[in-house]
């Protein structure tokens, strides 16, 4: 309710949080939601962690999931280009921006300079995805770990990766945090995850949050 409706379509939106928060369950979950309401969804599977037993888990229909693993940034930006042009499919999950690797960076000997480089492809290929999703009423979901900054005491002290782009086009951007453990018999079974909006440009406010079993 905090969204006043739900995630929406033709949008380009971010889930952003630290590790283990609950990014991945919280989209799969999600997946599964909008594959009972008759969209189709593509899941790019950039951490190569995806299993079909824990995603019908979380509610998952594998057979109605379109599922890739990309070898490098590019192959992901050329799939969601191609996913976004079909009419078809409606919701694009990329888990996550921080996985993705560049081509440069693959073909590149180890500790050879590759600065900024996922930042830069951002920069190039986001505007073209932002009016694809326009286009053709679809909307580009992108995973993406919060780290710590290190600006040294000034402006935020925690920022996602992949540069300023997407936080710049992204019309929702919703912090992922694990809020406190579920347990049974003194087992932990799970978490609680607090969802925070941290930019809206639709009718949701932005700083609600809202806390999800």
């Amino acid at each position: 309710d905090r969204l006043l409706g739900g995630l929406p379509l033709g949008r380009v939106i971010e889930f952003r949080g630290g590790y283990s928060s609950g990014k991945s369950s919280l989209s799969l979950y999600l997946i599964g939601v909008m594959q009972k309401a008759g969209y189709i969804n593509m899941l790019i599977d950039a951490e190569a962690v995806y299993t079909e037993e824990y995603g019908e888990a979380c509610g998952v229909d594998n057979n109605r999931l379109i599922y890739l693993r990309p070898n490098t940034m590019e192959d992901c930006i050329e799939a969601i280009r191609i996913g976004l042009s079909s009419d078809l499919i409606k919701f694009i999950w990329i888990d996550s921006l921080s996985a993705l690797v560049p081509n440069n960076e693959v073909t590149k000997d180890v500790g050879e300079g590759t600065l900024a480089v996922r930042a830069r492809l951002m920069s190039s290929y986001l505007p073209q995805i932002v009016n694809l999703c326009a286009r053709h009423n679809a909307s580009v979901i992108w995973l993406n770990q919060e780290r710590t900054s290190n600006i040294g005491g000034y402006g935020p002290s925690k920022a996602g990766t992949g540069g300023k782009a997407l936080p710049f086009y992204a019309s929702l951007i919703l912090e992922v945090s694990r809020e406190s453990y579920i347990e049974e018999a003194g087992v932990k079974l799970g978490h609680n995850i607090r969802l925070k909006v941290i930019k809206s440009k639709l009718t949701a406010k932005p700083f609600s949050e809202a806390t999800i079993p």
